[in-house]
């Protein structure tokens, strides 16, 4: 379950996953440590004496595969330097069960402020009309390897994330919207 508040902190809204019938074996057979090895390995010899796992928490992983969802007891990590370097940082997500990495991706940068305007395009119901732009008003945004926020009334958020920067050439990279 997920919050999202106004700078103010009032509930602007939730949002929810139901998964029934989960039927996953709860006790892992693959340690932590033997999943973070398997993770090491993806790195060169060097990188791998360099990175200590971070964050480890057992879940239970929904995979989407050939339109049905199947679930793992997995193991989700980071891998990350004592300082802070985008080329080694990554998160695993490795079945606890078979010791499988089942998905692996780049933590990116550390440490950012991403502030902006989200604007959407609105077509009009006459093809004829002009397209026209406005703010994206109390929209929840999802900022690719980092996180979702929601914009203010007027499309503005300012978001701060601990380990992630989101700018690419000055430009926060803007995953997905919805509103």
């Amino acid at each position: 379950m997920g919050l999202d508040a106004s700078e103010d902190g009032k509930i602007s809204s939730y949002y929810s996953n139901y998964h029934p019938k989960i039927d996953v074996q709860t006790k892992p057979t693959v340690a932590l440590e033997e999943a973070v090895e398997t993770a090491r390995k993806t790195y060169s010899k060097r990188q791998s004496s360099q990175v200590k796992e971070r964050d480890a928490a057992l879940i239970i992983y929904p995979e989407t595969t050939e339109g049905k969802i199947v679930y793992h007891l997995a193991w989700r990590f980071m891998l990350a330097g004592e300082q802070p370097d985008p080329e080694l940082e990554k998160h695993f997500i490795v079945d606890a069960h078979s010791g499988k990495i089942i998905s692996s991706y780049a933590a990116r940068f550390p440490g950012a402020n991403v502030t902006g305007q989200v604007q959407c395009e609105i077509y009009p119901e006459n093809p004829t009309d002009p397209v026209t732009t406005e703010p994206c008003r109390n929209a929840r945004v999802s900022v690719e390897d980092a996180g979702n926020a929601v914009t203010n009334n007027s499309g503005a958020r300012a978001i701060y994330f601990l380990r992630y920067l989101m700018f690419y050439s000055g430009t926060p990279a803007i995953k997905s919207t919805s509103i």
